[in-house]
């Protein structure tokens, strides 16, 4: 993609392809649910749903394998190739080993809250019933805002944007540890906020990651960050266990709000140089 869409084109992009992400959590998450609530016993509706899923990852598959190609272009590389070749390769490592401490703190605040999200719905004082109904309306407002981001986004401002959204993210978040208990209604609110402002920060963090690794290091330095995020993901669903057993949900909230508003100061902080040094050198 680095190589093929224009810097105005990356945004629309990125948006699209988180909008149809969320839209399939969505779809599945109601489609098994419904599999679930229609089957005789819970033993068939979990068949059902273990059978349907590699069905449906088989029809990805075909559709990647069949799906007509776009329409090769050239473009300009706003990331100019270097011309000494080991400068290059320590400047593509420089910039992996920033990424990779910028994704695993966004895989780590996740899964510090996603995994554990039912119980802290619960143990806040809603119902059952109210939490999955809450999640729902999570993935909705997800949903929309990238809708959003998708449509009237552009490559102008991606920092400024992350940064609101990223500040906004761990304001709630910290916010949602003292509405603890204050009862459903509050609850719901404050983490439907948050899910649209995590999904703005998540797209606008992917556009400034494309907008800045060069073409000729995609798959080295994507490859990098990717696994950074996991590893920050897994620590996260890993840490988050007896970070509740000792201080509770609010301990794992204000963590996660805490770690949230220190990447929204560390990327930007990290990475403006280096899209400042590519335009310079474009220009």
């Amino acid at each position: 993609m680095r190589s093929t869409a224009s810097d105005e084109e990356i945004p629309k992009i990125v948006g699209t392809r988180n909008l149809g992400n969320q839209t399939g959590l969505l779809l599945g998450t109601v489609g098994a649910a419904s599999i679930f609530a229609l089957s005789a016993t819970q033993g068939d509706g979990a068949k059902t749903v273990l059978l349907i899923a590699p069905a449906l990852v088989a029809a990805a598959l075909v559709w990647v394998l069949l799906a007509p190609n776009s329409q090769a272009r050239t473009l300009p590389n706003s990331v100019p190739e270097e011309a000494d070749e080991a400068a290059g390769k320590r400047r593509y490592k420089a910039l992996a080993v920033k990424l990779a401490v910028i994704g695993l703190l966004s895989g780590f605040y996740v899964s510090l809250v996603a995994p554990y999200l039912p119980l802290i719905l619960t143990n806040g004082g809603t119902t059952a019933a109210q939490a999955a109904l809450i999640m729902a309306l999570m993935s909705v407002a997800q949903i929309c805002a990238t809708w959003i981001f998708s449509r009237y986004s552009t490559s102008s401002r991606p920092f400024a944007l992350f940064a609101v959204s990223e500040v906004l993210t761990g304001v709630i978040t910290l916010a949602a540890a003292l509405a603890l208990g204050m009862g459903a209604p509050w609850i719901a609110v404050i983490f439907i906020a948050r899910a649209a402002f995590v999904s703005l920060a998540i797209a606008s963090e992917e556009t400034i990651q494309y907008a800045i690794i060069p073409a000729q290091a995609t798959g080295f330095v994507f490859g990098i960050s990717q696994t950074a995020f996991l590893v920050g993901d897994t620590l996260g669903g890993v840490l988050g266990a007896p970070l509740w057993l000792n201080a509770g949900p609010e301990g794992l909230l204000f963590t996660a709000g805490a770690v949230t508003l220190f990447n929204a100061v560390l990327l930007p902080a990290l990475l403006r140089s280096v899209r400042s040094e590519s335009t310079v050198k474009a220009a």
